[in-house]
């Protein structure tokens, strides 16, 4: 009930809100009272300070709101649809992997070629079986972590520290989540385009796809709307990437440092789920979405390319959507998740370690709240619960 007097309110006050779903009728619109109750009780806990949530499928938005505060220090101020958050490492395959695959496209970058032959600090022998397909799968054998001392420099001094760093196991016999291969990814990205990732992005898919809210080092326009993170040193993050890596990468990196909205992300999602297309222009090959969305390097691996498919983070999402669903997480508390069959996806924003790095149990209980909540609506209903009639 409390889910209900949260949303129809909302709707009652706009007329045109059935324009957000032009071919249900009123009776068809699914309940997600059960997304309201998970994201109340989340803000209600004092753990998550706010939450924005958008399922869509296809070109349609089922749903979209705004829980909580944005920031509480040093004054509160209130969550709206719009707020701008640090999308932490949805960078990954929002951001890098989609970099990479328009180079694929393009003939700059191949999938099975080793790491050497686009970072000419990686031509030892040691690094031959490193390939781009393994370490967008993050099974190429590099740590979690690269060292901070190893980053300081900068790329492209960076790139011979890490070499230094060297393999914890044998490339291709294992998976282990890897920070510093995405960083690498992302100074692959720039020595091939000739451009920095962000200026990349911003060409070949911020644009395109009329990403106004989308960027990595947000400035005053944006920053205005965004989110805070942490404090860190008695300094607010607010607009400066919360990953301290990307940090001393001066806020571009392959592994973490977009910035965006709900809204943004849903156009990259439908672009996606559309077949590489959006509003009639072609950004990917239906064909080189299929392939990055495909397990790997086998039909039962946890990872497809850049993306999550049934590894360990993906426990709280991937049982309540489809087979064949793919998603990703990230650190300050977002998520996406996508069913490409049925053209559904759920994104979930949160600031969760405002101010002070707390919320890491309450984010996973609201992302299997939420992906649960869609799933039964969305997916395993046996039919569409009848709703009041639209004022």
């Amino acid at each position: 009930m409390m889910g209900l007097m949260r949303v129809f309110p909302r709707l009652c006050a706009v007329p045109l809100a059935l324009a957000l779903l032009p071919t249900l009728a009123p009776a068809q619109l699914p309940d997600f009272s059960g997304v309201d109750e998970a994201a109340l009780d989340a803000v209600a806990s004092g753990e998550i300070p706010g939450a924005v949530i958008l399922v869509g499928q296809g070109d349609q938005i089922l749903y979209h709101h705004a829980f909580g505060n944005r920031r509480l220090r040093p004054s509160r101020q209130p969550m709206t649809e719009g707020t701008v958050f640090d999308i932490a490492s949805l960078t990954k395959p929002l951001g890098t992997t989609l970099a990479v695959m328009v180079l694929v496209e393009r003939n700059k970058i191949r999938l099975d070629a080793p790491l050497g032959r686009y970072l000419h600090e990686f031509r030892s022998r040691a690094f031959n079986e490193v390939t781009i397909e393994r370490m967008l799968a993050h099974r190429a054998g590099f740590p979690a972590l690269p060292p901070d001392a190893a980053l300081r420099p900068g790329f492209p001094r960076a790139a011979r520290a890490l070499a230094g760093v060297g393999l914890e196991y044998p490339p291709g016999t294992g998976f282990q989540y890897s920070d510093m291969g995405f960083i690498l990814l992302g100074e692959v990205v720039r020595r091939v385009s000739g451009e920095p990732l962000d200026q990349y992005l911003r060409r070949v898919l911020f644009s395109p796809l009329g990403l106004a809210d989308t960027t990595f080092r947000p400035g005053d326009r944006l920053r205005a709307r965004t989110a805070p993170t942490e404090y860190v040193n008695r300094h607010l993050l607010l607009g400066e990437v919360h990953d301290p890596h990307a940090r001393l990468l001066g806020g571009v990196a392959g592994h973490a440092g977009m910035f965006s909205t709900a809204r943004d992300l849903a156009r990259i999602c439908q672009m996606l789920v559309d077949h590489g297309t959006f509003a009639g222009r072609r950004v990917l090959e239906a064909s080189t979405v299929r392939q990055m969305w495909t397990p790997w390097p086998s039909p039962d691996s946890p990872r497809a390319l850049g993306w999550d498919v049934t590894s360990v983070y993906a426990e709280a999402m991937a049982p309540f959507f489809q087979p064949g669903s793919v998603g990703h997480t990230g650190f300050t508390g977002t998520a996406v998740w996508i069913d490409p069959v049925t053209r559904t996806y759920m994104i979930i924003l949160t600031n969760r370690v405002h101010p002070y790095g707390n919320g890491s149990a309450r984010i996973r209980e609201l992302r299997t709240r939420v992906a649960a909540a869609v799933g039964a609506e969305l997916f395993y209903a046996p039919t569409r619960r009848s709703r009041p009639a639209m004022c």
